[in-house]
């Protein structure tokens, strides 16, 4: 009996240390669970944190390198964290009176409609713009004025406001279905255009009505079987319009073909090795050589009885004699209306512009040109010279009469500036100086820009691209004062 009892108290002792034992193994299981899911949900906020530790600590040694505080840059920061994503899509602030750069920004709007471009041209009155595409056979007339809303209706102009120019060759063909515009260029004046028809190898001039209507004035095939797709670049010179003026850049040859007598009148030569940059005026012509690289301006003159040309009141500019010119440009009086001046504009391989006044003047019972420097701008992200990828440079003519401004657009490769006049040429003889006022790069999603014309008289741009060729890119520019 005694041994009995002895063992159930035995037992119940057991039990008892067995439950306690039990019961510390749950607790500390317990515990080890909690340590477990503490620690798993601490860990990203620990990240968090070293991560933040590690970014201030980047920000103070940034704020010792500038010795500015990041705690007095914040707020200005957050201020202007809004405004960067609103109205800079570079995320780059302009500074007060800083040109208007543009990396890899959105056109204004996008003219679409043409597979290929072939040619954008603005008519020296700056009243006409012409875009062709042979490939659809599409060449388009629109008019021109100061509404800015035209930069902003590429889809409304791909289908209205605009004059066929193809529909008026099709008429002067007597309904012939298949012609095909090969190329084109406005007269000195930008009254009239020139076309030149492929398949009939004819030239067409057309007189240009207050609404783009076109009126054909004359025709004339070239002789002697001779293709406009042959010829080299050409012009329109000529009292009646009927010069034809062509540039080879080779020996710098300028041949003239007239449409008056259906012949070819010869050849007459800048002696100043191969052209590097012509341009054309009517019967005034500049060109810039290779061995001869300082630029010259002449008058084309027509021989009595047209036997042969040539180039009279030759004037050089001697001052940039030893460098080569990327690109010329010349304007004349009158053209547009308002316009008094004429102007010669030779961008050299130094990145800098000069703007020549050309003055007539009499000595001798003979006429004489003179050249005087006016104007000077700088931009040495066009210096340099390179055959593959030449500087081009476009103009416009804005104001009023006597109180004319000058804009000028450089372009290469995917590159392109516009410039403005700021200043006039005075009394004192200060030249008057020329400010970027769009710095634009990448504009045609990396590709090259081919061709730029001022569009609505300098308020935009109209441009175009190797890899974005199938479309014409508006871009309105800061607004023209008033």
């Amino acid at each position: 009996m005694n041994a009995i009892k002895l063992l159930t108290g035995y037992l119940l002792v057991s039990f008892e240390e067995l439950g306690v034992v039990g019961s510390l193994f749950l607790a500390a299981a317990g515990a080890v669970v909690a340590c477990a899911w503490t620690a798993w949900w601490l860990r990203p906020r620990h990240s968090v944190a070293s991560s933040e530790e590690v970014k201030f600590d980047r920000d103070v040694g940034e704020a010792a390198l500038t010795g500015k505080s990041e705690t007095a840059e914040a707020p200005a920061r957050r201020k202007g964290a809004k405004a960067r994503s609103d109205k800079d899509p570079t995320g780059r602030m302009t500074a007060p009176g800083e040109p208007k750069r543009e990396d890899s920004i959105k056109p204004t709007s996008v003219l679409r409609g043409y597979p290929e471009v072939d040619s954008i041209m603005v008519s020296p009155c700056q009243r006409y713009l012409f875009i062709h595409c042979r490939s659809k056979r599409r060449a388009r007339l629109y008019p021109q004025n100061r509404n800015r809303a035209f930069m902003e209706c590429g889809k409304e102009l791909q289908k209205k406001h605009f004059v066929s120019v193809d529909e008026a060759v099709i008429s002067a063909t007597g309904g012939d279905a298949k012609v095909e515009l090969y190329a084109a260029a406005f007269s000195y004046d930008g009254e009239r255009i020139m076309i030149s028809e492929r398949n009939s190898d004819t030239f067409f001039l057309f007189s240009i009505g207050t609404k783009c209507q076109l009126t054909l004035q004359s025709s004339c095939k070239l002789p002697h079987r001779r293709l406009v797709s042959t010829l080299p670049p050409w012009g329109v010179a000529g009292a009646a319009y009927d010069l034809i003026v062509m540039t080879y850049d080779n020996d710098c040859e300028v041949e003239v073909f007239s449409l008056q007598s259906k012949e070819f009148l010869g050849k007459a030569k800048f002696k100043v090795g191969n052209a590097l940059a012509w341009a054309q005026r009517d019967l005034t012509i500049a060109a810039a050589g290779s061995f001869l690289k300082e630029p010259r301006v002449a008058t084309l003159q027509v021989r009595p009885n047209g036997n042969g040309i040539q180039l009279l009141n030759s004037v050089n500019v001697e001052e940039i004699a030893k460098v080569r010119v990327s690109a010329l440009c010349l304007t004349s009086k009158n053209v547009p209306a308002f316009n008094t001046r004429e102007y010669l504009i030779a961008f050299t391989e130094e990145g800098v512009g000069h703007i020549y006044n050309i003055e007539l003047k009499t000595v001798n019972s003979k006429t004489e040109r003179s050249l005087s420097l006016v104007g000077r701008f700088e931009d040495d992200s066009f210096a340099g010279y390179d055959a593959a990828c030449p500087v081009r440079m476009t103009f416009c003519i804005y104001g009023s009469s006597h109180h004319e401004r000058l804009a000028v657009a450089l372009f290469r490769g995917s590159s392109l500036t516009v410039y403005r006049q700021t200043s006039v040429y005075g009394k004192s003889d200060e030249l008057f100086t020329m400010e970027p006022v769009m710095m634009l790069r990448h504009c045609h999603e990396g590709g090259g820009v081919e061709q730029v014309v001022f569009v609505q008289n300098g308020e935009g741009l109209a441009t175009s691209g190797r890899a974005d060729g199938r479309h014409i890119c508006l871009w309105a520019l800061p607004p023209l004062p008033n």
